[in-house]
């Protein structure tokens, strides 16, 4: 399954089993689903906020920051039944105005990293 990824080195597309086992290992733990749109799914760390992960990502709506979202995570497609499915390119633009990743989030206040194109690549590293 293609899904979009944040590691705390850079995000990229990548390919990964459509299995819970792979979901968990990628996040490190047990996942939470949360609702981005209505046909994208962020996959993320049960626990992220309450461990030792790092901010990685602020979610933006509106020129807002909605949410704050700590360690490594994902963002997939479901289908008509609820399962996971890949992401399509034209995901791609949506995850990115929506997800920014953050540089420093220091008493409350989100610094957000500059993107470089070449951080998105078609393998992990």
């Amino acid at each position: 399954m293609k899904v979009y990824a944040f590691t705390k080195k850079k995000e990229y597309i990548m390919e990964i089993e459509n299995t819970l086992e792979a979901k968990q290992a990628f996040v490190g733990g047990l996942i939470q689903l949360v609702s981005l749109t209505d046909e994208l799914d962020l996959i993320c760390n049960d626990e992220g906020k309450l461990g030792t992960a790092v901010p990685m990502a602020a979610w933006i709506e509106d020129g807002k920051v909605v949410d704050i979202i700590y360690g490594n995570f994902l963002v997939c497609r479901y289908n008509n039944v609820g399962e996971f499915a890949s992401i399509k390119e034209s995901d791609v633009k949506v995850i990115r105005e929506k997800l920014k990743p953050i540089s420093l989030f220091i008493n409350n206040t989100v610094y957000l990293k500059p993107r470089k194109e070449d951080w998105i690549t078609s393998s992990r590293q």
